[in-house]
């Protein structure tokens, strides 16, 4: 299990989810736009327009829980999918295509989160108090904790005792 949270936080930290993520796009975009059932001006422009549209959301957040609501595929769907247009099926898969995205975005946040935010509790005895800031980088090192990792939590109990 632990290998798969630290794949998860390379793969989220060196961008590589984005990358797949934004490749995947790009290349459905292109083939939907070969797809095109007739020539239209600016086609390009509109199908990433339709995406985005799809992608727009509101976000409410009562207390813990936030709402997200695809306002910009609800306005597709209720003010501009039974409208005449060209090429009227390959934009509704944009306009698909960006909630779909947004729903994927948000999934992979969640996961993240999930990975990121687990807690790591280990104890250590016999470190003296003189040479706790080494021992901490030694702890950090051996766990492969990033820069960014805080302590939340620290006790310490101490014998003055000394024989």
């Amino acid at each position: 299990m632990e290998y798969i949270y630290k794949f998860i936080e390379f793969a989220e930290e060196s961008g590589m989810i984005n990358l797949i993520f934004w490749g995947a796009i790009i290349a459905y975009l292109i083939h939907i736009y070969y797809k095109k059932e007739e020539n239209e001006k600016y086609l390009a422009l509109k199908l990433v327009g339709f995406f985005i549209l799809g992608g727009f959301r509101l976000e409410f957040a009562f207390n813990w829980y936030p709402i997200i609501i695809p306002a910009g595929f609800l306005l597709y769907w209720f003010l501009l999918k039974n409208k005449e247009r060209p090429n009227s099926i390959i934009k509704k898969k944009a306009t698909i295509l960006g909630v779909l995205m947004l729903y994927s975005t948000i999934l992979s946040n969640v996961i993240y989160d999930v990975a990121e935010y687990r807690d790591i509790k280990f104890d250590i005895k016999n470190i003296s108090m003189d040479t706790l800031k080494e021992d901490y980088e030694k702890i950090k090192n051996e766990l492969g904790l990033s820069l960014d990792t805080d302590i939340l939590n620290f006790e310490v109990k101490y014998d003055n005792n000394k024989k």
